[in-house]
């Protein structure tokens, strides 16, 4: 967990950089296009990424090293992309006046870098099943580098271009791929007979399993760009990237648990024993650790905003203000996730993330007759409060008794982490 939270620190840091460079080269009205041409990635991913690519850490534990599965993902991903290709071509003059672009050519190289990064994320997934978390963490930050090096090095040649910063993204997938391939060349290399081929596991059953996956991670996607979608309609561009710039802080600040999650799935997949009470103990100190940080932000959001982006963007430090409380209380509902996912129970992910853009959308329709403007702000804060309380009825209602408000207990873990930590790093 600490590499592959040193290595997130690494990519929020760039991604932080390279969105504080966006806003200030493309300005409001040409960031908010930018903020749109994201959600529109987000909605193919919503709708034709598949998802099961997830489904590789889960079957690890019973197949472990299995390239017939890797290869009926890979497969079954493919005729998702094609699938979406043709509906994109189908609907593209609706696609192309709703989200503003600008012609056929930038809807086809969103599309683009959206299939290159389906493969690219499947690419992830291997290397967490197979716990070579050395080569996911350089593939993720390969991939961050080269996007935002390529980009800020394009806009400093030529003029700043929505083009150039998406022709970076599909460049950086390469990248990914590349080093895929280089890494699967040498383990091959080290040993010929570590990948094995079974047929045990058909496409009916990834197919099948992948369809609660699928509609869980849809509909959670779904609850995050209802808000920015409202904002399209109704709101304008310039709103758009007001909203999207403060989801992006947020989303910055998530990453932690996030990057946990991304650790603690395969590794309950694997434990048999006691995954609960440990999932508990990380929320715990979670708590615990977000606090100040949380309230620090509350203090001084206001005048980092002021710094890195100017008095533009000045609207966007009470957005953050409002949805940082929100955030907080939402760390038990984004950990908790794994350990459904862990534990196969996948339909409860379904439900619970229904019941959020449920409550998303009747919050959107009640905030229109007091405020337009604050609608997608209080829509997005009701998500990560919804998402928490269910998750956490779910597990009191099968264990009442555990517990997952701090204690003394947690804050030494914390200290007892940090202190392995630097003797660790001492040596």
């Amino acid at each position: 967990m600490a590499s592959v939270l040193g290595r997130d620190v690494l990519v929020s840091i760039i991604s932080f950089m390279l969105t504080t460079f966006l806003a200030n080269s493309l300005g409001p009205a040409m960031f908010g296009l930018w903020i749109g041409i994201i959600t529109l990635l987000m909605i193919f991913d919503l709708l034709f990424r598949l998802k099961i690519d997830q489904l590789i850490v889960f079957y690890s534990k019973e197949y472990p090293f299995n390239s017939e599965i890797y290869k009926r993902i890979v497969l079954l991903s493919l005729y998702g992309i094609l699938i979406g290709g043709l509906t994109a071509l189908f609907f593209n003059a609706y696609i192309i006046e709703f989200f503003r672009l600008d012609g056929t050519w930038l809807l086809g190289l969103i599309f683009l870098v959206f299939s290159a990064s389906v493969f690219g994320n499947i690419a992830f997934y291997i290397f967490l099943a197979e716990e070579n978390y050395s080569a996911y963490n350089i593939s993720i930050l390969s991939q961050s580098l080269t996007s935002a090096v390529l980009i800020f090095t394009l806009f400093y040649l030529f003029e700043s271009s929505i083009y150039l910063a998406l022709l970076s993204q599909l460049a950086s997938w390469v990248v990914v791929f590349l080093f895929y391939g280089l890494h699967r060349l040498q383990m091959r290399k080290t040993d010929e007979t570590i990948f094995v081929e079974a047929n045990k596991v058909c496409s009916r059953d990834i197919l099948v399993k992948g369809s609660y996956i699928y509609t869980s991670s849809a509909v959670k996607a779904m609850s995050d760009q209802l808000p920015r979608l409202f904002a399209i309609s109704f709101l304008g561009s310039v709103f758009v990237g007001y909203l999207g710039l403060a989801q992006i802080i947020i989303g910055l600040i998530n990453r932690v648990p996030l990057a946990i999650n991304t650790v603690l799935y395969p590794m309950l997949v694997k434990e048999s024993t006691d995954e609960l009470t440990k999932t508990l103990t990380i929320i715990r100190v979670m708590l615990v650790l977000f606090l100040p940080i949380v309230l620090l932000l509350e203090i001084f959001i206001p005048f980092l905003i002021d710094i890195f982006y100017g008095d533009n963007f000045a609207l966007v430090a009470l957005y953050v203000r409002i949805l940082l409380p929100f955030v907080y209380f939402g760390l038990p509902g984004i950990i908790l996730g794994s350990y459904f996912s862990s534990q196969g129970k996948f339909n409860i992910l379904v439900t619970i993330n229904l019941v959020a853009v449920l409550v998303s959308c009747l919050i959107l329709g009640s905030m229109t007759f007091i405020s337009m403007e604050y609608a997608p702000i209080a829509a997005l804060s009701a998500t990560f409060i919804t998402i928490t309380v269910l998750t956490m009825a779910y597990i009191y209602k099968s264990s009442p008794r555990l517990e997952v408000l701090p204690t003394k207990e947690d804050v030494l873990i914390i200290f007892r982490f940090v202190g392995l930590f630097w003797r660790k790093w001492k040596v």
